[in-house]
């Protein structure tokens, strides 16, 4: 996940991108679309590490940078979000064995298929974490929003991600 990052950092794949997804008390989304919500070109999806993460004491805790993705857990490819408050429900979450699967998710007593129950609890993988700026994702996270076409929270004025560099 990680070295997925840093390649499209390394490519200016982020410059000039967009937050493109702005909601308070949850996240603000970027890294995939310009200003005309043009979708950027992207390589192959990497596959998702939530586990990996979750099991080395990563959370989607706020301030992370996180992968993402579709409902499928193997389709983040550039995008990332940025956790304005802590989404402990978009961590992995492990299951008990067996198929149907009786396992408690978001609070609430589910029974599904085990596929379904591993799609449902693959999580979402943060990778990184704001040091220095929270200010500025407090701010993004407050902007005023609406649905243009098919994409809903959009910000009214766009928040353009000028680029994104490597410092160590």
């Amino acid at each position: 996940t990680v070295a997925n990052f840093i390649a499209y950092v390394k490519s200016s794949h982020y410059s000039k991108t967009i937050f493109h997804r702005v909601i308070d008390h949850f996240m603000i989304q970027g890294g995939g679309y310009d200003v005309k919500l043009k979708e950027k070109s992207t390589r192959k999806p990497v596959v998702n590490e939530a586990q990996f993460a979750f099991e080395h004491g990563l959370r989607n805790e706020i301030g992370t940078i996180v992968m993402a993705r579709t409902n499928d857990p193997n389709s983040a490819r550039a995008q990332f979000f940025i956790n304005a408050i802590d989404n402990a429900y978009l961590d992995y979450q492990a299951i008990p064995e067996g198929n149907p699967v009786e396992f408690v998710l978001r609070g609430e007593l589910v029974k599904m298929s085990r596929k379904q129950a591993l799609s449902e609890t693959a999580g979402y993988t943060p990778f990184g974490k704001v040091i220095e700026g929270m200010d500025i994702v407090n701010k993004i996270k407050t902007v005023k929003t609406e649905t243009q076409d098919r994409f809903q929270n959009v910000p009214i004025n766009p928040i353009v991600i000028e680029s994104i560099k490597i410092l160590k």
